[in-house]
């Protein structure tokens, strides 16, 4: 069985032991062993050095040597070496186990460290992402971590992973019965819908996770009118949220919902502990917010279909080969997670794609705010130009031909005009995603003075900002994309070249998954 450039570690040079991936770190460590001799931070440096050398196969050169450094640095000094050695050990659990890991999830995928660790399969520095997406010393917050594991599989990880640990310092966080966006979740993707149909309930999840993250549906819909017009307004809409009640109202016997298995952990052993009567599982007396308030750190442990498919494949690189641009360019991508629904196969067909980077864009426009800005992407993608307001924003706007898709190019542009520090970056574009004024204001003002003293006129710096506010509000993390990405492209190539496989394997997964929304079967 060969597996995935980007799951190369499950067979290769990981398990020879080089890099130091063998115990949980919670775990006792018997007399003499490492754990004893090293403490947190040492332990993360010295294992990020020897997995680069790893994952490099060679002595890492200056950029290398340098980013790394870097980003050591700042994870040691804020306290996060735990979460990250945690998550490393899990991940390296199921490659034990012979579980399949996705590449990647969030802004994880943009720390060199993470993937030195093998907590994601993305080398952040040919994508030109950034750490300061994940961790920024001037937002100081615990990092978000989750790995992405075959569906089928999840809850033997899981299990694993518990009985490792003990009952004390590590459980599943508990997760309200009703949280209402999932469920809708669940109903939404067990049925293909149109496009104008997709739209609505987007808008009718984004307002559900804005405003009623942890309501009972049902609660929800009678004290939010405007939540209740997204649901007349569309018949589709309105069939996916009668679903979605039933859905709950089956649920409501349940003390759990495990829409997701977020494990909490930390150094001190957890209070209050339960167990569930189903799986065996020791459960937190919170969530997973809960958790991260009370100052405990979380792990997610998503079960992912896409990867169950994938179990048996055959090696793919990044790229993709003619095969497989060829079933993408006839949006033949039923079936591949990411690009299956209608609308994403219209814009394969539209867009014909070329090279990893194409399929990583058409997944960053196929959201809510961004889909607004297809249109004009294919258009200036055909034509291959790439205007932009000013000619410093070209380097970091040139794989999007000029547009700002992504959150990263927005922190880029701020420091190439304005010479903020990414840490500032990253402020200033999370106050572009917010656009209230009163956030919005005082970076303008830093902004354009930053850009004057760097030899931009003054109308010049205020073009530049508005066209960055333009697109700031919805531009999308590039680092969860590009892991997307390369999982889309591996499900694409499995399907283009063995297609009898590739059917089964998705029949199979979806006889295998559970009648209850996250929950593997």
């Amino acid at each position: 069985m060969r597996h995935h450039a980007w799951m190369f570690l499950t067979r290769r040079d990981f398990l020879s032991g080089a890099a130091g991936l063998a115990v949980l770190p919670l775990a006792p460590q018997g007399p003499g062993g490492g754990r004893a001799r090293e403490g947190e931070n040492e332990l993360l440096v010295r294992r990020a050095r020897e997995g680069l050398r790893v994952r490099l196969a060679r002595e890492p050169g200056p950029a290398y040597a340098e980013r790394l450094a870097g980003e050591l640095s700042v994870l040691t000094r804020l306290g996060y070496a735990l979460p990250l050695l945690f998550a490393a050990d899990v991940a390296q659990r199921a490659r034990q186990l012979g579980i399949p890991l996705g590449p990647g999830r969030g802004a994880a995928p943009g720390s060199l460290v993470c993937y030195a660790l093998g907590i994601t399969d993305v080398d952040p520095l040919p994508y030109g992402l950034l750490f300061e997406r994940f961790v920024n010393e001037r937002r100081p917050s615990r990092p978000m971590l989750q790995i992405d594991v075959c569906a089928r599989q999840r809850d033997r990880l899981v299990s694993e992973v518990l009985a490792t640990d003990g009952a004390s310092r590590v459980a599943v966080a508990r997760r309200p019965v009703g949280r209402a966006t999932n469920l809708v979740c669940h109903a939404m993707w067990a049925r293909e819908t149109d496009d104008a149909s997709r739209e609505h309930t987007y808008r009718f999840l984004q307002r559900l996770d804005e405003h009623h993250e942890h309501r009972l549906l049902r609660e929800a819909l009678l004290c939010d009118d405007a939540l209740t017009a997204l649901v007349a307004d569309n018949a589709v809409v309105a069939r996916t949220v009668a679903e979605a009640l039933q859905i709950e109202d089956r649920l409501g016997a349940f003390d759990e919902l495990w829409t997701g298995c977020t494990l909490v952990f930390g150094k001190a052993p957890l209070p209050r502990v339960g167990r569930d009567s189903l799986t065996g599982w020791q459960v937190a007396p919170f969530d997973g917010n809960e958790a991260i308030r009370g100052g405990w750190d979380t792990l997610s442990v998503a079960a992912l279909p896409g990867l169950t498919i994938l179990g048996g494949s055959e090696a793919t690189s990044s790229e993709p080969d003619e095969a497989t641009l060829h079933l993408l360019a006839a949006g033949d991508t039923e079936g591949v997670v990411g690009l299956e629904a209608p609308l994403m196969r219209a814009l394969l067909r539209r867009s014909r794609p070329r090279r990893l980077e194409d399929v990583v864009s058409l997944l960053s426009l196929d959201r809510p705010g961004t889909i607004e800005w297809a249109d004009e992407y294919l258009d200036r993608r055909h034509r291959g130009v790439a205007p932009v307001p000013h000619r410093s924003l070209t380097s970091a706007l040139a794989p999007t031909f000029g547009l700002p898709i992504y959150q990263e190019q927005i922190m880029q542009c701020a420091a190439d005009v304005a010479g903020l520090e990414l840490t500032e970056a990253d402020l200033f574009r999370r106050a572009l995603g917010k656009k209230r004024l009163a956030d919005v204001a005082p970076w303008r003002r830093r902004f354009v003075a930053g850009a004057v003293t760097r030899g931009f006129a003054p109308r010049e710096a205020e073009t530049i900002f508005d066209f960055l506010g333009a697109y700031g509000g919805y531009a999308v993390c590039r680092a969860h994309f590009v892991a997307s990405g390369l999982l889309s492209l591996s499900l694409a190539h499995f399907k283009a070249h063995s297609p009898a496989r590739f059917h089964t394997a998705v029949a199979e997964g979806e006889r295998g998954q559970s009648s209850f929304p996250g929950t593997v079967g």
